[in-house]
């Protein structure tokens, strides 16, 4: 075994960190500035256990109500059992992913699905990789849609529309204005 390999985490191993840890873990390799936030609102000071439905049960038998939706990513909430057993599908078949550079069937139904819900003839879906992706594709709709004669774009002022250039400039709070 290589010095590198001998080097890196086992699942096993992650899964056994303490919170110090995972903060230092995160401080070296992820997001030093990340763990001074968060822990300076009162997360990120216990670890998940495990997560279901609404809930999340910390390691110390804690059980939480999320209202966070995962920021913006898990509004079916944790676990779900119609999720798992797709996903217990896809590893069995062993199904590609969504993939940028090949067309899926699985975007192709959802797009269909979408547009039969939908009312009138709002019939195109737009399917971004992130939300600061999506706030462009939202600013670009509405730049089309006006014809570029709209100098304004309405947004909260007391919120987070992502990191990148164009949707951190919507960003309305003094607190994530260091993002502009």
């Amino acid at each position: 075994m290589t010095d590198v390999a001998a080097s890196l985490m086992s699942l096993d191993e992650a899964e056994e960190l303490t919170v110090r840890q995972v903060h230092d873990l995160y401080r070296s390799h992820v997001n030093r500035s990340q763990v001074a936030l968060m822990t300076s609102f009162g997360f990120g000071r216990e670890l998940v256990d495990h997560a279901e439905g609404a809930w999340i049960h910390t390691r110390d038998g804690r059980r939480i109500l999320d209202f966070t939706g995962g920021v913006g990513v898990l509004h079916h909430g944790h676990n779900h059992p119609r999720i798992l057993a797709a996903r217990r599908r896809f590893q069995e078949r062993q199904r590609m992913e969504v993939h940028k550079t090949y067309f899926s069937p699985y975007i192709a139904a959802l797009g269909h699905n979408l547009a039969q819900l939908l009312p009138g003839d709002l019939g195109m879906s737009f399917f971004p990789n992130s939300g600061a992706e999506a706030v462009e594709g939202a600013v670009k709709l509405a730049f089309k849609y006006h014809a570029g004669r709209r100098a304004q774009i309405l947004h909260a002022d007391i919120s987070f529309h992502g990191k990148l250039l164009g949707s951190g400039s919507l960003t309305g709070s003094a607190q994530s204005a260091a993002f502009k």
